[in-house]
């Protein structure tokens, strides 16, 4: 069982009630930047986006299901006082979100399609109609392109925070969700690197290179090919960086 909390400070936590042994004792969201728990800094807004979505993973299909629809109702129904977290909140998701639209399991791709949804909605894509058309009747490469456009193209200037999140699954022990997280990293090398030359600095550039050597130690086939066709790139960008 599952449970969302948005709690007198904008943050939402999205537990699960009654764990059973062996498993997470629950899933929360922390996205607030430099928000504080005890003597712990919370994540850095690039990792905290998609550490909801990794503490889920090794829980069942049906709980990671019903954790990603809550959140959506949370996201939803959380009222004008908390508008603005709440948008912040649904930034952090969006990349968690777009890779898990590749899950294994496809009630989890359905529930994670109502809550994606729901995000764009309330951050106001300009494509929220045909967004829409592709989650509801899109099938196949096309459609995962058209997704991957819609929201990189409606947040303009945010292509490198999207890089840094997505990094993260690149040590995710769900395979499905690693190599959806390495085409979306390589789309995002590959269309928008004048940008990321921008707006990277040397700490995420260092990040980068940390994920890129742990990839080439991967004895994974598909890694491997995913370190040979984009180590030029980091390469290159590393260089211009760390200029």
């Amino acid at each position: 069982m599952v449970s969302g909390v948005l709690n007198k400070s904008g943050e939402v936590r999205v537990v699960r009630l009654k764990p059973r042994r062996r498993q997470t004792a629950g899933l929360s969201v922390h996205c607030a930047e430099g928000e504080t728990k005890g003597s712990e800094r919370s994540p850095s807004p690039g990792v905290a986006g998609g550490a909801w979505m990794l503490q889920s993973l090794e829980e069942q299909e049906g709980v990671r299901g019903e954790a990603i629809l809550l959140y959506g109702d949370v996201i939803h129904s959380g009222g004008k006082k908390f508008r603005q977290q709440l948008k912040n909140h649904a930034f952090q998701a969006l990349v968690p979100l777009l890779l898990h639209l590749a899950d294994s399991c496809p009630d989890v791709v359905m529930k994670t399609k109502f809550t994606f949804l729901r995000c764009a909605l309330l951050l106001k894509w300009e494509f929220r109609k045909e967004l829409f058309g592709k989650l509801a009747w899109g099938r196949g490469l096309g459609a995962e392109n058209d997704i991957f456009i819609y929201m990189v193209e409606s947040n303009f200037g945010s292509y490198h925070q999207f890089l840094m999140q997505a990094l993260v699954y690149l040590s995710s022990p769900n395979r499905c969700l690693k190599v959806t997280a390495m085409k979306f990293i390589g789309g995002i090398l590959q269309d928008y690197f004048t940008d990321l030359c921008f707006h990277l600095k040397r700490g995420d550039v260092k990040t980068l290179r940390k994920y890129f050597e742990m990839v080439k130690q991967d004895p994974d086939s598909t890694s491997r090919k995913f370190y040979k066709s984009f180590v030029e790139d980091m390469v290159e960008l590393s260089q211009f960086v760390l200029l």
